[in-house]
């Protein structure tokens, strides 16, 4: 029996729309920050690409946490699962050590993970990178939120 007077779909609609507003802050705080830090040597395309960029991740984050919430309730559950798969992306994709001190096997495993696609696009910030980098994005995006949609109604389902 259900005691909201709001339907599943509608909060989980609502807490999808919060996380965006929130996301879209953060990312404009760290923008601001990091432009106000940066030199004056990075072309203005590169940083409305980069810019871009921060916030298309953005988005790719928020599809992994409602994953991740998708498989558990539990807070603790969620926060562990959420703290491995990220430590686990961050060094495959070179996030805390150079690509080019993996091993080849572990760069092959890290181009199933977003972050690869942003360090790379990191690299080498161009349109054509950055379109590459937008793509994949999408492509991560729809499949955790597909995902996450499929694992929440077979639970429904199985609750039923």
């Amino acid at each position: 029996m259900a005691l909201s007077p709001y339907s599943q779909k509608s909060q989980t609609l609502q807490q999808f729309l919060a996380q965006i507003i929130i996301s879209i802050l953060i990312s404009s705080f760290y923008l601001v920050v990091s432009i106000s830090r940066v030199n004056e040597s990075i072309a203005k395309i590169d940083l409305v690409y980069m810019s871009l960029a921060v916030f298309i991740f953005s988005f790719t984050a928020i599809s992994l946490g409602q994953l991740f919430v998708s498989i558990s309730k539990d807070v603790k559950v969620v926060n562990g699962v959420n703290s491995a798969f990220t430590l686990i992306m961050a060094f495959s994709s070179g996030v805390f050590l150079p690509m080019k001190f993996l091993p080849q096997a572990l760069i092959n495993v890290s181009k199933f993970m977003p972050q690869y696609y942003f360090v790379k696009f990191l690299e080498e910030i161009n349109f054509e990178k950055f379109l590459l980098f937008v793509a994949s994005q999408v492509v991560f995006i729809v499949f955790y939120t597909l995902l996450g949609i499929f694992i929440k109604r077979y639970k429904l389902k199985e609750v039923a």
